[in-house]
């Protein structure tokens, strides 16, 4: 471009002096001499400048020159204030990269189209439903052109190196389907394979295939051990097609739904049940039909089930309760990037009020008021392009902090997020319009120069009025925006605060826990020996552990803490009342390891076993329910419908939380006071094999030893989840704690903001009264006067924003009801505490310009004047 530009200059220069060598030469030929006719045909000629600047306009380039000598200013105002430069950029940067890393996530988890044809048409019920109710769903849901019915597993791999456990989705023929996605390799499995008895089969995971298998092609016949069963694989699904809420229970293979008989009839609800919309359908017709089958004779569970049962459309389902929270955050930071425009624009306008003289002689000297508000919107733009690039660069690193924090908190889709081509886009508009905000303000406020006075107030570097009242609202408008932000973090942080100080009712330090299976037996065991190999099992298991150095106790339960529990229906002996319960079974000394007290009573022994009479231990809780103001040991309950099981009272323990605050199902209930069962493992059924030890060490540090220990006693089963107590709840409250985190980085920001801000408002708000302030000490002003003068201002002006921000913080605090706890939105003394702190913020940061102004000589300022 500027070697064809160079071209056209110099055709343009021989094309001028062409024509002065002919005008020259017609001179000549008059009878002038030749200097004599070079000056005439010069003097008749005039500039050869003007003929190139016209050249230039008619060719398009006299406004790439103007641009360029633009640029070429604002590179050199920026040199001379390197301190106001960097302060400008920063904040910018700061601010952009912040909204693109959020935005980038926004668009992953819930912008971005699902890698389905029509995923809007793809539903999904969120309560689990029984086979029974699948099937009729199936013969009469007319609207839908596929359903299926979906379970989660999990397998024991094995033969692809060490022994590991993987989850499995198990699922009807018609899964593949409602998602209308082919494999990339092979096929996946039909009806007509399941009739023929090739029940053994499964399709595999992208990833899983690329991790376990290295990606090999000829896979497709070839068996996988699971559990000890070889399941032939059919096919591999593309990349993109396995979506999951959690990282943990994303499915590696899917396999056919296998159900034992007494699964297909009754009402036990264990499925999740979706499906594909036909064409043409709209939800509301859907819903519509749903209803119409839930009112017709013979629906099964109609007795519990709701008339409308939630369908949701599947990306609804995959976020779940982050759709709301992920658009406050996104909310909060476009808030934070109007409050960093807001501060960039005090402080331009400020720096403005210092170059009212060189903009006066702009004007003086015949410059358009278009082309000095040009001048100052392109230094705006050279700040906004500088902070752009460098907000893009710090978005894509706190991009990468976030997605290892989303992924932990449950996020889906956010395994490899990245900044997208619709980031990008949506960053380059947000500079572009940020860019207009926090720059078209201050340059229209600097080019509406007033040459009466603009030289007088330029010679104190004074702002006008009009600046010193738009000042003060933008010092108002940053107060507001920071208190908003820091009363909602405020509101997370207590609500946090109160999450990680609720009574457990067990110790919960030095506590590791880790799950595995017990071997695997003989194809026709009977539920006798089955009973019995995992009492063996436990029993070896709890030995080899007890004995191991660093184990203080360890014991074993069915299900862990907060894992949730099965939930029972108990009833006195002699009464028709039901009471509500929760079930747990564990060993002799688990509920001492975990530091659950027992108040009465007496523990499970080796006594307590399948032989022996049936034994339980109640919590605090259960007895006042069953036996209020009596006495529970020797009491006696039933368990069971037509068939009830009685069980006696040994002891009473106390109250330990089974589910905690972190879903759904504990909103609004004493998350102490859960009325619970624990029932010898000897004697019930095993849910799951859950060992948990108290260590006198590191709990971790003891993690390879376990290992060790479980693959001498069972080489087939791996040990899976070994965490801390401390990581298992880092891990349930990870989602509240990444909106914590990223508000409260958010609030902090924008504090820091405001101290900037004001600082620089303030800085020339006292340069204004200099005058005033030298004849003030001149007359006798202390120090200390003077300060409070000009402090007084920035402390109307920050109880005003106090004031505001109280009222935008309530707004706030609305939107965040759904993720606080123990804590109201209309926290009052929360509200006035983060008031208070902004204020004195603002205070600080105005005192160091005031205190400067206060020391000032009388009689220099004087002379001056």
């Amino acid at each position: 471009m500027w070697g064809k530009r160079r071209r056209k200059e110099g055709e343009i220069a021989e094309e001028l002096a062409g024509h002065l060598e002919r005008r020259q030469a017609d001179l000549m030929a008059a009878g002038l001499d030749a200097e004599a006719a070079r000056r005439q045909a010069r003097l008749e000629f005039g500039s050869t400048d003007n003929y190139r600047e016209e050249a230039r306009a008619a060719l398009g380039w006299a406004r790439w020159d103007a641009l360029r000598q633009d640029l070429r200013d604002a590179l050199r105002q920026m040199r001379r204030a390197p301190g106001l430069a960097a302060t400008v950029v920063l904040t910018l940067a700061l601010a952009m990269g912040a909204n693109t890393a959020l935005f980038s996530m926004l668009d992953a988890v819930l912008l971005r189209p699902l890698n389905y044809p029509h995923p809007e048409r793809i539903l999904i019920e969120n309560n689990s439903l029984s086979y029974p109710i699948f099937k009729q769903f199936q013969a009469r849901l007319t609207s839908l052109e596929s359903i299926a019915a979906q379970s989660g597993y999990s397998f024991t791999l094995l033969g692809q190196g060490a022994p590991a456990r993987i989850w499995a989705t198990q699922t009807t023929p018609g899964y593949f389907k409602v998602f209308d996605t082919a494999p990339i390799l092979g096929q996946v499995f039909t009806r007509a394979e399941l009739d023929r008895g090739d029940r053994n089969v499964a399709v595999l995971d992208y990833q899983f295939w690329r991790q376990k298998l290295n990606g090999r092609r000829n896979v497709i016949g070839k068996s996988l051990n699971l559990d000890g069963k070889l399941f032939r694989i059919l096919g591999v699904m593309p990349p993109g097609f396995n979506l999951s809420r959690s990282v943990q229970f994303r499915a590696a293979v899917w396999v056919p739904l296998q159900l034992k008989p007494a699964q297909r009839t009754n009402n036990f609800a264990s499925l999740f049940i979706l499906g594909r919309l036909k064409p043409g359908f709209t939800r509301r017709q859907f819903q519509s039909q749903l209803s119409a089958i839930w009112k017709s004779k013979g629906f099964p569970a109609k007795n519990y089930l709701p008339p409308n049962l939630q369908w949701r459309t599947y990306r609804s389902s995959l976020v779940g309760n982050y759709h709301q929270p992920l658009w406050l955050l996104i909310s909060a930071s476009g808030l934070l990037l109007l409050l960093a425009c807001l501060n960039i624009a005090g402080l331009l306008l400020a720096r403005n009020a210092g170059r009212r003289a060189e903009i006066a002689m702009r004007a003086v000297l015949g410059a358009s008021r278009r082309r000095i508000l040009r001048q100052l919107l392109a230094e705006s733009a050279l700040s906004g392009i500088a902070g752009g690039g460098l907000g893009l660069l710090l978005g894509a690193w706190m991009l990468a902090g976030l997605r290892a924090a989303a992924v932990a908190a449950g996020l889906p889709r956010m395994q490899h997020v990245t900044i997208s081509g619709i980031s990008l886009a949506f960053s380059g508009g947000l500079l572009i319009l940020t860019v207009l905000i926090f720059g078209l303000l201050p340059a229209w406020e600097a080019s509406r120069v007033n040459l009466n006075h603009a030289a007088n107030q330029a010679r104190r570097g004074t702002p006008s009025r009009s600046s010193r009242r738009i000042l003060e609202t933008l010092v108002v408008g940053e107060l507001a925006f920071a208190v908003a932000l820091a009363f909602g973090a405020s509101l997370l942080l207590r609500s946090y605060a109160q999450l990680t100080s609720l009574p457990l009712g067990f110790n919960p330090h030095h506590l590791l826990m880790f799950s595995t299976d017990m071997p695997p037996g003989p194809a026709q065991e009977s539920n006798h020996d089955r009973q019995r190999r995992a009492e063996l099992f436990i029993q070896q298991a709890l030995h080899r552990l007890r004995v191991l150095p660093g184990i203080q106790s360890a014991g074993f339960i069915g299900m862990p803490p907060f894992y949730g529990l099965m939930m029972l229906e108990v009833q006195r002996r002699n009464s028709p009342h039901y009471f509500d319960t929760l079930e747990n079974v564990t060993s002799p000394g688990l509920l001492r390891t975990l530091g659950v007290p027992l108040l009465q009573g007496r523990d499970f022994t080796a006594a307590d076993n399948s032989h022996a009479p049936k034994v339980a231990l109640v919590s605090q809780a259960l007895a006042e329910e069953l036996w209020p103001h009596q006495y529970p040991i020797g009491r006696v309950f039933l368990i069971g419908g037509k068939k009830k099981t009685a069980y006696r009272v040994i002891g009473e323990t106390g109250n330990a939380m089974q589910y905690g605050p972190f879903g759904s199902r504990a909103e609004g209930i004493n998350m102490l006071a859960q009325p619970t069962i624990y029932l010898p493992y000897t004697q019930a059924n095993i849910p799951m094999y859950t060992f948990i030890a108290r260590t006198t060490m590191p709990p971790l540090s003891l993690a390879p030893e376990i290992r060790r220990i479980f693959n001498q006693i069972n080489p087939t089963e791996p040990v899976n989840d070994m965490q801390s107590f401390q990581q298992l709840f880092a891990s349930l409250l990870a989602s509240r704690r990444l909106y914590l985190d990223l508000l409260s980085a958010m609030a902090g920001l924008a504090l820091l903001l405001v101290m900037a801000g004001v600082f620089g408002v303030s800085r020339f708000m006292a340069a204004a009264r200099t005058g005033e302030i030298g004849i003030r000490k001149a007359l006798g002003a202390e120090n200390a006067a003077v300060l409070r003068l000009l402090l007084r201002r920035t402390a109307i002006l920050a109880l005003s924003g106090a004031t505001l921000g109280a009222g935008l913080g309530l707004l706030l605090a609305r939107l965040l009801t759904r993720l606080l706890y123990g804590v109201t939105p209309t926290d009052a003394a929360t509200l006035i505490a983060v008031a208070a702190l902004a204020m004195a913020t603002a205070l600080i940061a105005a005192w160091l310009p005031a205190r400067r102004a206060a020391r000032l000589d009388p009689l220099a300022v004087l002379r001056y004047e």
